[in-house]
């Protein structure tokens, strides 16, 4: 092999190491996204708990009052919604405990 050939397949194996070093920067870049996202749903899974335990806290020392049948439905189902939205938030929790690095999903 003269030294232009072998200047043709080095070159060309050049190429293929910039394309895989592309290809891995490109892979990095969305991984990088994914934990940015996992660490904003973790701190919004956070907040909206913090949020659900104050309506639900309230709902519940609202039931120990001496209140009509239809107020206290009405309490009832508001704590019922939020421990479905408490729910919800648990599995977005879990969803960005999945998402942190280190983790196998």
């Amino acid at each position: 092999m003269d030294a232009e050939e072998r200047a043709m397949v080095q070159s060309d194996e050049l190429q293929q190491i910039l394309a895989e070093l592309q290809q891995a920067r490109e892979r990095l870049a969305r991984a990088e996204g994914l934990i940015t996202l996992g660490h904003m749903a973790a701190q919004a899974a956070h907040k909206l708990n913090s949020y659900l335990a104050v309506i639900q806290g309230y709902a519940q020392l609202l039931l120990e009052e001496d209140l009509d049948d239809k107020t206290k439905a009405t309490i009832t189902k508001i704590d019922k919604e939020a421990q479905k939205a408490a729910e919800v938030v648990a599995q977005l929790a879990s969803l960005a405990k999945e998402m942190r690095p280190g983790k196998n999903a």
